[in-house]
């Protein structure tokens, strides 16, 4: 990977000059580029309009490479689209192309600035972890821009390449290393528990100056930026912004979170004033009064209880760690880095209590449901609550068996990831993962909103029956 310290020139968006209709060598048509790299036909009916030669030598740009790349299909997921540009110099990057009008299903894409916002704190937080979290891993900019109205035709970020395969893939292929693989994902996560400079919780940004492209007051390149280049913004998070509409006159939060009173209470009222929910209610026969008794619970548990000041240490949190978004190498086993990182945001420490794929929760008891309201975030945490699946029904008696099996392995890896943690960042004990459950599932449901808010109804009553204020830092809204 060729080495680049991040400029200040990434605080702007690239402008791509008119030179490059006279690029050579670069097929000129996504549809071509689609149809030769796809293995199925969803990649190549899905045109974003990107005009791959203006791409090409954006790259060549931002890179100071002379011959243009080879371009070529690479990935395709809910929200990107992914090329590959290879250089004659070995140098490889990675062209990240959001799908945003398709995904919103909004005419004129992006409307809300969410996605904008989004992508514009991924490179400040790429910046920001290669400027002062260096031991982190995680692939550098070469240049963005935001703003359909480019020379690419689309919002696109160029980032490094990162050599390897997902750890989903290492993972499953390599049984006898797990726990050799384990200690080094320890290793790197526990790094992100160290605290931050900031006093506020919410996406990594630049500083706010003239950032339109071509902007004249900016700094001279190759200026490295500076820790005062960055600040916090507002805390988007995907669940609640990504695709909705929210009501009338709805819109995006404006400023960060002084405090996790002031975050928890942000995400309250924006989901609680939302009017966009009708359709849901009469799909799901949901009652306006079980809407208004839902929301009342919910602000009453953020107000009852106290956290450790050691849980709202500001930290970077990943915002998806699923093992897709982890790079290994299949021959030494070791992490490479860590991609997707658009939801990474600085948040209570509390948030570093996750294990990868505990995105959901399958196969767990009605019991365990009961007891601790079945929050995907919080899967079980013992065999007897995770094992008892149904024998027959459409999986059949070896398909029940093969995921019960996968079942107690998950649960084993998890307990023996939070040990390895524990070995790499005296914080993140035993003490820390029991104190974090309870502050994860009111994130969950303060982050996925009004319809989990009804569903965990009684869990919630039964909550708030049981609250008793602990020592720390008084979670009160007003």
């Amino acid at each position: 990977m060729k080495a680049h310290p991040p400029h200040a020139s990434l605080r702007y968006p690239q402008v791509i000059p008119e030179a490059w209709k006279a690029l050579e060598g670069v097929v000129s048509l996504e549809t071509d580029i689609d149809k030769a790299g796809a293995h199925d036909v969803t990649p190549s009916s899905v045109h974003l309009g990107v005009c791959l030669p203006a791409l090409a030598y954006g790259a060549c740009l931002a890179t100071g490479e002379e011959q243009p790349p080879t371009v070529t299909f690479l990935a395709f997921s809910w929200w990107t689209k992914i090329y590959l540009l290879s250089f004659r110099s070995g140098l490889r990057l990675v062209a990240r192309i959001p799908r945003e009008s398709e995904q919103n299903g909004l005419p004129g894409g992006d409307r809300s600035g969410y996605l904008r916002q989004r992508m514009e704190s991924e490179v400040a937080t790429l910046c920001y972890l290669r400027c002062f979290k260096p031991e982190f891993p995680s692939p550098g900019v070469w240049a963005w821009n935001s703003d359909a109205n480019n020379a690419a035709g689309v919002p696109y970020l160029l980032v490094d390449y990162l050599e390897g395969e997902t750890l989903e893939v290492v993972w499953r292929d390599n049984v006898a290393d797990r726990s050799r693989i384990l200690d080094d994902l320890a290793l790197h996560y526990s790094k992100l528990a160290n605290p931050l400079p900031f006093s506020s919780f919410g996406m990594i940004k630049f500083r706010s100056q003239d950032t339109s492209a071509g902007s004249s007051s900016r700094r001279t390149y190759p200026e490295l930026l500076q820790a005062e280049d960055f600040v916090i913004g507002p805390y988007l998070s995907e669940p609640q912004y990504s695709n909705a509409p929210r009501g009338e006159g709805a819109e995006l939060p404006r400023y960060a979170a002084s405090s996790v009173e002031q975050l928890w209470r942000d995400l309250w009222k924006t989901e609680a004033a939302r009017t966009d929910w009708n359709d849901w209610k009469e799909d799901q026969e949901v009652t306006d009064e079980e809407v208004r008794r839902a929301s009342t619970l919910v602000l009453e548990l953020i107000s009852s209880h106290r956290l450790p000041d050691e849980l709202v240490k500001p930290c970077l949190v990943i915002g998806d760690f699923a093992w897709r978004n982890i790079i290994c190498d299949p021959l030494t086993k070791r992490i490479v880095g860590f991609i997707d990182l658009q939801g990474m945001s600085v948040m209570p420490r509390f948030g570093l209590a996750r294990y990868p794929e505990d995105i959901s929760t399958y196969s767990a008891t009605e019991s365990w449901v009961t007891s601790t309201g079945g929050f995907r975030w919080v899967p079980p945490s013992s065999v007897d609550q995770a094992t008892t699946i149904p024998i027959g029904g459409e999986m059949g008696l070896d398909g029940l068996a093969e995921l019960r099996e996968e079942v107690i392995d998950h649960l084993r890896f998890r307990q023996e990831f939070r040990l390895r943690l524990k070995k790499h960042h005296p914080n993140l004990n035993d003490k820390f993962w029991e104190a974090s459950e309870l502050p994860l599932k009111i994130m969950f449901l303060l982050v996925h909103g009004l319809p989990e808010w009804v569903t965990h109804i009684t869990w919630l009553a039964r909550e708030l029956e049981l609250a008793v204020p602990n020592q720390g830092s008084f979670i009160h809204v007003p």
